[in-house]
C-alpha cells in the first residue's frame, strides 16, 4: 500500500485499511499519470491471509503498469485483465475499481470489474447517490467487456471508495452493517 495520499491542488485525498488478519488481500493505490492526472485503484482480492497478499501483490503489479500505459480506464483493465488471467494458477480473482482524475478537466473516468461501487456525495444538502455501473471480477474469463464512465465533478464532491470489509462487517451484537448504512 502507498505511504501517502497523492497531493492534488483542489482535491483532498485519505485512505485507510484495516486487515482482517495479519495480511489481507484488500489494496488501494495511487498510480500518477500523464499530464497531472491520477490513477486511483481499489481492489479486493478472493480469499484471506498470505495467499491473498501475494496474489494482490502480482495483481496491484499488472494494474499499475497497465494503467500507466494507457489513458483509457476500460483499455487499461482489460489488458490487466489478460495479465492476471495468464498468471491465474489458482482459482483466485479479485475485483477492482479503477478510475482517472483529472484535476484539470474536473473528470472522474472509471471501470468497475466487479467491485463495490462507489458513493458519489454532492450538493446541499448532501445526497448520497451510487455510481453504477459493474463488470466482471479480473482473473475469471480471458477477455471482459468493460466501459468507461466520466463523471463531472464539481466543488464540494465526495467520492467514497471502499471493500467489502466495510459492508458486510458485524457488530458485538451480530448485526450485519449493510450497504445501505453505508
Amino acid at each position: 500500500l502507498p505511504e501517502t495520499t497523492p497531493e492534488i491542488p483542489g482535491f483532498e485525498i485519505a485512505a485507510l485499511t484495516i486487515p482482517a488478519m495479519e495480511i489481507g488481500g484488500d489494496l488501494y493505490d495511487f498510480i500518477p499519470l500523464e499530464k497531472n492526472r491520477w490513477g486511483f485503484v481499489i481492489a479486493d482480492v478472493s480469499g484471506k491471509g498470505a495467499s491473498a497478499a501475494l496474489y494482490m501483490a502480482l495483481c496491484r503489479t499488472h494494474i499499475h503498469a497497465c494503467g500507466e500505459d494507457n489513458a483509457d480506464p476500460a483499455e487499461a483493465i482489460r489488458q490487466a485483465n489478460r495479465l492476471i488471467y495468464a498468471d491465474g494458477r489458482s482459482s483466485m480473482f479479485i475485483t477492482v475499481f479503477y478510475a482517472v482524475l483529472d484535476p484539470r478537466e474536473m473528470t472522474f473516468s472509471s471501470v468497475n470489474a466487479g467491485h463495490n461501487p462507489p458513493i458519489l456525495i454532492r450538493g446541499e444538502p448532501p445526497v448520497a447517490q451510487v455510481v453504477e455501473g459493474k463488470g466482471i471480477a479480473l482473473g475469471v474469463i480471458e477477455e471482459i467487456q468493460t466501459n468507461t464512465l466520466t463523471l463531472s465533478l464539481h466543488h464540494g464532491d465526495i467520492i467514497v471508495l471502499y471493500t467489502d470489509g466495510i459492508t458486510e462487517a458485524f457488530n458485538e451484537r451480530d448485526e450485519y452493517y449493510g450497504e445501505e448504512r453505508m
